[in-house]
């Protein structure tokens, strides 16, 4: 195997895990537009900010765990105080800085 087809292999596997975040998520249109702004995600080579933010989504989503799924919707779209009264959406939906500083309190456990 050679390394465009590992990449390849590689790219499908995120755009399953991708898809199986959405679905999960229950992200509609509108949400997954505001998470992947550079959109591609469908592409054969996503913009390189697609692929980044597809990445770290994925990782905070492997953190983050409820033992109900609705519970975890709700979760997403719920402004908290510890996010200045901003969903979770919302700050995952802003600069790439500050989906990675949410990855962060995420993998800190800083996340309800």
């Amino acid at each position: 195997m050679n390394g465009n087809e590992a990449a390849a292999i590689e790219l499908g596997a995120m755009r399953t895990a991708w898809c199986d975040l959405a679905t999960r998520w229950d992200l509609g249109w509108h949400e997954r537009r505001a998470l992947l702004p550079a959109g591609g995600q469908d592409a054969a080579t996503p913009p390189h900010d697609t692929e980044r933010r597809m990445r770290l989504l994925i990782e905070v989503g492997h953190r983050i765990r409820f033992d109900d799924d609705d519970e975890l919707r709700d979760w997403l779209r719920t402004p908290s105080e510890l996010w200045n009264w901003y969903s979770p959406l919302e700050i995952m939906s802003g600069a790439i800085g500050d989906l990675r500083r949410f990855r962060q309190f995420v993998e800190a456990g800083i996340w309800s």
